[in-house]
Parts: structure tokens; sequence; C-alpha cells
């Protein structure tokens, strides 16, 4: 967050908005706003080590990579599916435990039902991959993702939804 909050002052970033499942995550987050925003030698040696790490394995979003044959929304899927980051940050107890709407647990179960059947359809052509300026493992990250999925529905099932 610090280096995304020196990095907004040129060019200015309208709002920074940085993931949270609990108070202490918030609190935490907040404080970085307060002081010097200049990261310390340790801290860009760890940016360039998270950038390095992530290069390859995080969809920027761009939707090169699509359409896909399959019907899979692959840049949703794979950067901004809101439901599996939750299921992944908070695991399947709180994910489980949390106040879900009924009408949320209906429409993302259906919704993930049909994702999961395109990808299992997917015939590995990796014309998808092909086309992504990063160089991502397009079809092995969405398979990766059929097991946790399968997890999420399990849960829905649990909460009277899913089926």
């Amino acid at each position: 967050l610090k280096w995304l909050l020196r990095a907004s002052m040129s060019p200015p970033i309208a709002c920074i908005v940085p993931g949270a499942t609990t108070i202490e995550e918030v609190t935490e987050n907040a404080r970085v706003g307060h002081g010097d925003p200049t990261l310390s030698a340790s801290e860009w040696d760890r940016v360039r080590a998270l950038q390095a790490e992530w290069a390859h394995k995080r969809c920027r979003i761009c939707h090169r990579c699509e359409p896909c044959p399959a019907g899979i929304p692959i840049a949703m899927t794979l950067g901004t599916d809101v439901m599996y980051d939750h299921y992944r940050t908070m695991g399947r107890a709180a994910f489980r435990a949390f106040a879900w709407s009924q009408e949320a647990v209906e429409k993302d179960a259906a919704n993930r039902a049909k994702l999961m059947a395109a990808i299992e359809s997917c015939t590995g052509d990796r014309d998808c991959e092909v086309k992504c300026p990063y160089g991502l493992s397009i079809v092995d990250m969405l398979q990766a993702q059929l097991d946790e999925m399968r997890e999420m529905i399990e849960v829905y099932r649990e909460l009277g939804s899913g089926d």
C-alpha cells in the first residue's frame, strides 16, 4: 500500500482500494496513509520480489486472451472474481459463516456451475495463452481453480442453494 500511495503522487491515482477482510487489516491499511510514504531499501526489495513473483501469475484484466471458444470469461475468472477471491482469502469456514444474502448465494452458485462446466469443457488448445501479452499459463490457472470452486458449490449447498 505504501508503494501504491507513493506511486499515486505522479501521475495521481484518484483512489486506492485495498482488500481487507478483518478490522485489523482495515486498521493496518489506514496507518499507511500517515507519515512518510518513502519506501526503505528493504521495502523496495520486497516490491521488486513481489513484482517478479506475480509477473506471470496475475491476470491484468486486459481481455486480450478473449473471446474464449469454450465461453469462459477469462479476465473475470482470473482477475476479478470477487466471490472466489473471498473464498480464497477467508477460507471455507469463514466463507460459510459469512452473512451472504440468499440471492447472492443462489446467483453465484448458478453462475459458478456454468463457469466450472465451461472450464471443464476447455479443449486446452491454449490460443488464449498465445494472445496473452503477459505469458500467463491461462489454461493451467483456470484448471487450478476448479477444486476450490467445487468446495464453494459444496458450501452453497450447505447453505441451502447451489443445486
